[in-house]
This record gives C-alpha cells, sequence and structure tokens, in this order.
C-alpha cells in the first residue's frame, strides 16, 4: 500500500515537473493574457459581480486586492492537477462602463477545469442583467 502511494505521488510530481505549475504570482502578473470585456455597470457594480461569479464557480477562496484593482479565487487544493486560480481585474473605463479582464490558470499544467474565461464573462452577462432588473444576485448561478 505504501508503495502504491509513493508511486502516485512521484508521478505527480514529475507530472507537475513536466507541465509547469501555476502560481499567484504566474495568474497576477498575466493580465495581458486575460479574455476582457467592457461592461455597462459602474466599478463597484462589477466588483460586486465579479466576487458573485467566483462563487457561483465554487471557489475555495476568494481574496479582494481592492488596492490593487484585482479580484484572485482559488479552486481545489495546491496539489491536486484539476485545482485552479482566476483573478479578474476590474478597471474603470468611466462613471457606467467598467472593463473586467480575466485569466484562469490550471495548477498543474493545462487539465480542464469547469471555470474559464469564456464561462466567466457568460455569467458575468448573466449576473449583469439580474443587476439592471433590479434584483438581488441569488448566492446560487439561476438555471
Amino acid at each position: 500500500m505504501q508503495k502504491a502511494t509513493l508511486t502516485v505521488f512521484s508521478l505527480l510530481v514529475v507530472f507537475a515537473g513536466v507541465t509547469g505549475c501555476a502560481s499567484t504570482a504566474g495568474v497576477v502578473t498575466a493580465k495581458e493574457d486575460g479574455s476582457s470585456q467592457v461592461y455597462q455597470v459602474n466599478s463597484s457594480q462589477a466588483w460586486e459581480i465579479t466576487k458573485t461569479v467566483f462563487r457561483w464557480h465554487d471557489s475555495d477562496a476568494i481574496e479582494e486586492h481592492q488596492r490593487e484593482g484585482y479580484i484572485l479565487a482559488t479552486n481545489g487544493k495546491k496539489w491536486v492537477p484539476w485545482a485552479s486560480m482566476m483573478v479578474a481585474w476590474v478597471d474603470r473605463v468611466d462613471r457606467n462602463k467598467t472593463k473586467v479582464t480575466v485569466v484562469t490558470k490550471r495548477r498543474i499544467g493545462d487539465v480542464g477545469t469547469g471555470s474559464s474565461e469564456a464561462t466567466f464573462h457568460k455569467h458575468f452577462a448573466e449576473a449583469l442583467k439580474i443587476v439592471k432588473a433590479g434584483k438581488a444576485l441569488p448566492p446560487e448561478r439561476p438555471e
């Protein structure tokens, strides 16, 4: 049993070394690689919508870095291949427009995850419709 556990652990370490690991610093500095959309919403509303969308994506932790203009969300344990990190920058364009740029990185390589930039923007647009209708954002994503 111990030999099997050691073998699996060794394979994970080798896999991480071959595919590369995403780090928090690597995600935060990857803004130019992100997917951006400009939304008809002020920056404080965009900030709240972003946090909600990260919650809808079952993020384990959401870190707000308001002074730096970004929100970081993590999903999954650091050592599992399907864990991911997402960061969204919320940049005011003008009083009623905000640019949201999002980047998703897998902790280990390019293994699939349920969260992607396209999915984030799709869910952001859905949340924006709810806000524009004058309703509160639900804790769970509406189906």
